[in-house]
């Protein structure tokens, strides 16, 4: 009878957890920390399909415009919307720029603004948020334009975990491997509705949380997905590498890290097969870990002077040092 009590009990408690768990989801009372809880930013694209930062048009200004290949870009870069569509003569441009593909350190304020400071003529097409399948699609839209130029790539690490998702803070193109070959599905993009996300909120809860606790409360650690992710990066790389003998470019890789990363002096595993991917294909690279660790020691300067609080990039100091560091590899390049 005893027996009989406890499971009893036990069934009304996680009957009326789990009842309060879809109540809070249903109403959307919650943040996206506490959606954390459950889901893992790095794997589950149900994170990101509750995540509330996800309004698609909030976007739309008079400088970020919709695109139906990328999701968004920027209206003055006017990039094609087809890999089959033809480049203008008025688009080609053969003066000679640095020309920028990538996310969100790229795309930052304070970079553009040194490299105006170091009079480095550019053209950058970088958007923040963008993974490495957008990043890649827009070299491919704009490639014929820059014939003979310097391209650089510049990503932060886990841009590659992108790949996997089809929606993070607006919709986006997927890829999926099919038939021994890469394809681009979700497109065009749009704006989809997504459904009431059903599931079994306090098991995923657990399941979670077993995780983070096995792995220092650090949802990067996690392996998901990475046979894919390893074999898109080299589609990646591979893709770029034939873009640039196509129209003789040289190509320069810039990889970022955010602080927790770059105080450590280990490398997670995705890091450490993209230096490694990098190197078998001679691909010249930037790691910006190494040079703030450098500089960090050189100068007795704590890493976090590196880093703003603001948003969690570089700071003044930080991005000074790569822009520095791409004027003199360009310089190695000639």
């Amino acid at each position: 009878m005893k027996l009989f009590g406890f499971t009893k009990a036990l069934f009304f408690f996680i009957f009326i957890t789990e009842l309060l768990l879809q109540s809070f989801i249903f109403l959307k009372i919650y943040d996206n920390k506490i959606i954390s809880l459950f889901y893992n930013p790095y794997c589950n694209q149900a994170y990101w399909n509750l995540n509330k930062n996800s309004d698609f048009k909030s976007y739309f200004n008079n400088e970020i415009i919709y695109h139906p290949l990328l999701s968004l870009v920027r209206k003055k870069n006017k990039i094609p919307l087809a890999k089959n569509e033809k480049v203008s003569a008025d688009n080609i441009n053969n003066e000679k720029k640095i020309i920028f593909f990538g996310s969100s350190f790229i795309d930052h304020k304070i970079f553009k603004k040194k490299l105006i400071k170091n009079k480095i003529n550019n053209k950058n097409y970088a958007l923040s948020s963008y993974g490495l399948d957008q990043i890649l699609l827009s070299y491919q839209l704009t490639s014929e334009r820059h014939k003979e130029q310097f391209i650089i790539f510049g990503f932060l690490i886990e841009d590659l975990d992108r790949v996997i998702f089809n929606k993070r803070n607006y919709p986006k193109i997927k890829f999926k491997y099919q038939n021994k070959k890469f394809v681009m599905s979700n497109t065009p993009i749009t704006e989809i509705k997504e459904p009431f996300n059903f599931d079994f909120y306090l098991y995923k809860f657990i399941r979670n949380f077993y995780f983070l606790l096995n792995n220092d409360f650090d949802h990067k650690r996690s392996v998901c997905f990475s046979n894919f992710k390893k074999q898109f990066f080299e589609y990646y790389t591979n893709e770029i590498l034939q873009g640039s003998k196509i129209n003789n470019q040289k190509i320069i890789f810039i990889t970022f890290n955010f602080l927790d990363e770059v105080k450590t002096n280990k490398l997670n595993w995705r890091h450490e097969f993209i230096l490694e991917t990098l190197k078998q294909n001679k691909i010249i690279n930037i790691d910006t870990k190494k040079i703030l660790k450098r500089d960090s020691k050189l100068n007795n300067t704590q890493i976090e002077k590196y880093f703003n609080n603001k948003d969690f990039h570089l700071s003044n100091k930080g991005f000074e040092l790569v822009v520095k560091e791409i004027v003199k590899t360009i310089e190695q390049y000639k």
